[in-house]
């Protein structure tokens, strides 16, 4: 799958992108694959290939979340252009609901994701500590488990210099890692 991102003029363009791809498995747990996409300097768009088929892509990047696709039907290969525009940025729960809600404890808390939903018709997305959710067509919302500080750092091990990241594709059997580093580094 090929995943060509532009940025809409309004979207500050950063130096570094990730992308998380969300795989829905019934019976089980989100399967979730990051990477990280360098943008060259003047550059407005980037491209990246992928062999991972996925449902779900989230760009993250100056901590926030942008919805980059949603397949709601069974994966496939395919050749995705989107743009990345403000109507698209998933804000924190904190910032749609009232304190008074945000500071309850995450089960009785999560009883009021449906009210952005529906407030806001032009939501699509949102996150809290545990987890991204999808505001449905329907205006109903559709939560997954989603670790904001995930990393796959080989157990503890990390060969990166200088504090930087290591971030592997795979949990337990990874084929690809790399260092996420400070710029200049």
């Amino acid at each position: 799958t090929r995943i060509h991102v532009s940025f809409h003029r309004s979207i500050a363009i950063p130096s570094s992108l990730f992308v998380h791809l969300i795989t829905v498995r019934e019976a089980d747990q989100p399967f979730r694959t990051t990477t990280l996409k360098k943008i060259p300097f003047d550059f407005d768009a980037v491209s990246m290939y992928t062999s991972a088929l996925f449902h779900l892509a989230i760009a993250q990047f100056s901590n926030q979340y942008y919805l980059l696709h949603l397949q709601r039907t069974s994966p496939t290969s395919a050749h995705l252009s989107t743009t990345i525009r403000a109507e698209l940025r998933c804000p924190p729960i904190d910032q749609l609901l009232n304190t008074t809600i945000v500071n309850l404890h995450i089960i009785k808390r999560m009883k009021f994701y449906p009210l952005p939903c529906h407030k806001h018709a032009a939501l699509q997305c949102f996150y809290d500590q545990q987890y991204f959710c999808l505001c449905e067509l329907s205006r109903r919302v559709n939560c997954l488990e989603f670790d904001q500080n995930m990393t796959y750092d080989g157990r503890g091990y990390s060969p990166c210099e200088h504090a930087g990241q290591c971030l592997q594709d795979h949990p337990l059997c990874p084929t690809s890692s790399f260092c996420v580093c400070k710029d200049c580094y």
